[in-house]
């Protein structure tokens, strides 16, 4: 582990109270627990695993994150250029292929790019503690949100924070005595699968983001700057049921004519909860819920982690407010304006685009199209990835 994020650990018992905690060490908890830092809060990030650990993601960062990221001044969290920039897409059908550009972003491994991202946060002065299982109490104690902590199962110390932070993804599991929040997953929502291959596929182009759509989901490539590749997809329960995970990935892009993945016996492949689902509401008296445990809708070119980047962005000013403030109703209906402003647009596009790639006729229909006219889709696309960001953004630093 890098020697900041070790020298950034609690040592002993966590401080009771705080001016914000972050719950989360992904994205979105670590950029929001930058800006608090800087801000000059108290913060602490309670990460449920030991760090660094691997993440199931297709390590994609679409233009409008990587954009974000230079202007805060954490462009030190990406790959070097223009090894890892992405700036092409590829769509595989069984039946027909098209290409169009994109605007550029970039691929990361995401235990790389977290550990990047939360070393920036303790440079800043947030304290990490990580192994701890973090759960939301339901009470307010004056100007004081509890938050239950417990290492290897084992209770530690209650902390406390004038506001607290939910940045741990898909149904925020930390706040599940909360719930008035809570909101199953979408009927026939797909599951996540994913991993790192140490050597790309031949057939993958450097820049280029290959999506290969299939009966049952639909499989996502990316080359890294070193050789090796991220490898994603969204996949139906029954699918992965039948097939496991690897098997799924496998049949997905031998149904497109792609190359399988190599090495394929030895790769260790991470699942996720079901992907689409929102939350019955994303505020509560000092409480915010950030990036995924907002919502998530099945991804494409990276719009989850931009997602994630501008809500974590937009949130630290609003936080700040609360920790400093008695609560008011306001706070809460602000952030949900945020949560709706940045989100929406780009998740009806998504689950739009994810609604053809389910039914196989309207997949190639759409793939003509695309190759009909590769400038319209290109400028949909880039209205999707490289959109206005929120309007809260932070500064550098």
């Amino acid at each position: 582990m890098p020697d900041e994020l070790t020298a950034g650990r609690t040592a002993g018992p966590t401080p009771r109270i705080w001016d914000a905690i972050v719950i989360g060490a992904g994205p979105a908890g670590t950029l929001a627990a930058a800006e608090l830092a800087r801000r000059g809060l108290a913060t602490l990030i309670v990460e449920r695993k030991r760090l660094p650990r691997d993440k199931a993601c297709g390590g994609c960062l679409n233009a409008r994150a990587v954009a974000a990221l230079r202007r805060i001044g954490a462009a030190g969290a990406l790959p070097a250029e223009p090894l890892a920039t992405t700036d092409r897409l590829l769509l595989l059908s069984p039946r027909r292929r098209a290409e169009l550009a994109l605007p550029a972003g970039a691929a990361v491994v995401r235990a790389e790019f977290d550990d990047a991202l939360l070393a920036r946060a303790l440079r800043h002065g947030a304290v990490l503690q990580d192994g701890a299982a973090a759960l939301v109490a339901p009470e307010v104690e004056g100007r004081l949100r509890r938050v239950a902590l417990a290492v290897g199962g084992a209770p530690r110390d209650d902390a406390y924070g004038r506001v607290v932070l939910a940045c741990d993804g898909l149904g925020a599991p930390s706040t599940a005595r909360l719930p008035e929040l809570q909101r199953p997953p979408r009927p026939q929502a797909r599951v996540g699968a994913a991993a790192v291959v140490d050597r790309a596929s031949r057939d993958l182009p450097s820049g280029t983001i290959c999506l290969a759509f299939g009966q049952g989901g639909y499989v996502g490539r990316v080359r890294l700057g070193d050789d090796r590749m991220c490898v994603a997809a969204a996949v139906d329960p029954a699918l992965l049921r039948r097939q496991g995970p690897l098997g799924a990935l496998q049949g997905l892009l031998a149904a497109c004519g792609a190359e399988e993945l190599r090495g394929a016996p030895h790769l260790h492949v991470l699942g996720t909860l079901p992907l689409t689902r929102r939350a019955r509401h994303v505020a509560a008296e000092r409480l915010l819920l950030v990036g995924d445990a907002c919502g998530y809708v099945e991804p494409l070119t990276g719009e989850g982690m931009a997602a994630a980047i501008d809500l974590a962005l937009a949130a630290a000013p609003l936080a700040a407010e609360i920790a400093g403030s008695a609560w008011h109703g306001r706070f809460a209906r602000a952030w949900r304006q945020t949560v709706r402003r940045s989100t929406l647009p780009r998740s009806l596009v998504c689950r739009a685009l994810t609604g053809v790639a389910r039914r196989p006729p309207l997949a190639s229909a759409a793939l003509a199209a695309v190759s009909w006219s590769p400038r319209t889709a290109a400028r949909a696309v880039a209205r999707m990835t490289h959109g206005a960001p929120s309007a809260a953004q932070g500064n550098p630093a």
